[in-house]
């Protein structure tokens, strides 16, 4: 026993004798400078994880390495043997080969990189399987399955996740353009902004969720918070506002402008949404009415026969029931939004001017109707300007038609009563008795509409009197008996057209008096 113990004392002190010395020996002096000069023993190597490079109290200048820093066995710092490349992180940039001016921060960040240049990666897996060029990826897994693509800025936790061949893109935000793969030069801002594109290009979506759900629509502009998230393969739409959207993921060309604004067709523009009272600016809204942009033009536009048919109303409008058609996703609430509902509108019911339309095969543009039965009926108003400028010109005719055989009538009226005077003259000659205690007055109102009230005056000795009218050829068409010395008659119209008439007083089967009178419609 005690000779195993002695046996295990000398091994003992042989390993500590052999350690001092190895420390004793170990060269403390740095041989390229001028002269020798000692170093911190903390320079010196050691194998139980105790050393420090450096210690506390100690200035160091410049370190150079002829190689890569290894952290815990793995390189942490590498320059890849390519000039201008900095790598940091575990495994980063771990395999390039000829790729230069490339920066990797983050594990596994450009780790399959072999040729590429110019490249930023900073994040966790950042760019892990890029091989292009310029491309900028900052957040974990940003670009991570980008292969070939070139000049791409992705900016957020899995920005441009999908991203392979898409190349001049920028996403910015969590997940923006998360399911990209070959889709170029689009634009998305936002957490999730154009997360389900795949090959569109051209697109630019700025707000949370904005274009999340488009995969191959072009050319599309969405702005806010969950603007254009229906549109899937649409292309060229506008869509500005909080939740504004089309109808359709198919709509191209349709534009959306204003909160929860929806628009229901493609080629179609709405700004507002169903709780907007105004809409307005300084001027008129300006149409193109260039000749030199028009074919097949013609005088066939109807007036009075289309504007006698339309049904001015008045009327509320119903949000709740209007959202509820189109289809519009409208939960939030602000102040006024009902307000809309207490004004009362003046105008027309669509469906009643497409009838008008219809009735007199009139393909009338003012009717903007609906392309699906989920969307609403609209009106443009200015189109009725034509019809009513059609209206008033025929009208305009009808009046100088009138005012031309108004003036005929009264000159054959004035002859007329050239006549009667005449005869009058006559008459008093040879009755100056009965003339001076008879007579007979203007019939009130003249002209007239329905009725007319003609009063006259007879002789105390007559035995007969009465009130003949005639048209102006003299064909008799009322006769009036009349009694007692002093009375009046009413005269009913509505047996007679419109037009000049005379009505002639005889007493005692004599011709005392005669009038005239206008009848209007």
């Amino acid at each position: 026993m005690k000779t195993r113990i002695y046996a295990s004392i000398s091994v003992m002190f042989l390993i500590a004798l052999f350690n001092n010395v190895i420390a004793q020996s170990a060269n403390k002096t740095l041989s390229n400078l001028t002269s020798p000069t000692a170093v911190n023993v903390n320079l010196l190597p050691g194998h139980n994880n105790k050393f420090n490079l450096g210690s506390p109290g100690k200035q160091w200048n410049n370190l150079y390495l002829n190689g890569d820093l290894y952290l815990q066995e793995n390189r942490f710092i590498s320059d890849a043997g390519i000039s201008s490349n900095t790598f940091v992180g575990s495994f980063a940039g771990y395999l390039n080969t000829d790729g230069s001016s490339n920066s990797y921060f983050g594990e596994r960040s450009g780790y399959a990189n072999t040729t590429g240049n110019y490249n930023s990666f900073f994040g966790f897996n950042a760019g892990i399987s890029n091989t292009g060029d310029y491309n900028a990826f900052f957040g974990s897994k940003a670009g991570l399955n980008n292969t070939s693509a070139g000049e791409n800025a992705f900016f957020g936790e899995s920005a441009g996740f999908n991203n392979t061949t898409g190349d001049n893109n920028a996403f910015f935000g969590e997940s923006a353009g998360f399911f990209n793969t070959e889709g170029s030069n689009n634009s998305f801002f936002g957490q999730g902004a154009g997360s389900g594109n795949s090959l569109g290009k051209a697109n630019s979506f700025f707000g949370e969720a904005a274009g999340a759900n488009t995969t191959t629509g072009n050319r599309n502009t969405c702005v806010g918070f969950h603007s254009g998230n229906t549109i899937a393969s649409g292309s060229s739409n506008t869509i500005l506002g909080y939740g504004a959207d089309v109808k359709g993921g198919g709509y191209s060309n349709a534009t959306a402008i204003g909160n929860l604004t929806v628009v229901g067709a493609s080629n179609h523009i709405h700004i507002g949404n169903s709780s907007v009272t105004s809409i307005g600016g300084q001027v008129s809204w300006t149409s193109f009415s260039d000749e030199r942009i028009k074919h097949n033009i013609k005088e066939n536009v109807p007036g009075l026969a289309f504007i006698n048919l339309l049904r001015p109303v008045t009327y509320n409008f119903d949000i709740d029931k209007q959202n509820l058609l189109t289809g519009a996703k409208d939960l939030t609430q602000w102040d006024g939004k009902y307000d809309i509902q207490k004004i009362s509108f003046t105008g027309f019911i669509a469906q009643d001017v497409e009838a008008a339309a219809k009735k007199i095969n009139y393909d009338f543009s003012g009717v903007d109707a609906p392309q699906n039965t989920d969307d609403v009926y609209g009106l443009r108003y200015s189109d009725f300007v034509v019809p009513l400028v059609k209206a008033v010109q025929e009208l305009s005719k009808m009046n100088d038609e009138k005012d031309s055989a108004i003036q005929q009538q009264n000159i054959k009226i004035i002859d007329l009563q050239d006549q009667i005077d005449k005869l009058k003259a006559m008459i008093a000659l040879n009755q100056p008795a009965i003339v001076s205690s008879a007579s007979l007055q203007q019939n009130i109102p003249n002209p007239f509409t329905n009725t007319t009230t003609i009063s006259y005056t007879l002789p105390q000795t007559s035995s007969s009197a009465k009130i003949i009218i005639t048209d102006t050829r003299g064909n008799i068409l009322k006769q009036l008996n009349l009694s007692g010395s002093k009375g009046s008659v009413n005269v009913d119209a509505s047996t007679l057209s419109p037009g000049a008439y005379q009505y002639l007083l005889y007493v005692d089967g004599r011709l005392i008096d005669s009038k005239q009178m206008q009848l209007l419609n």
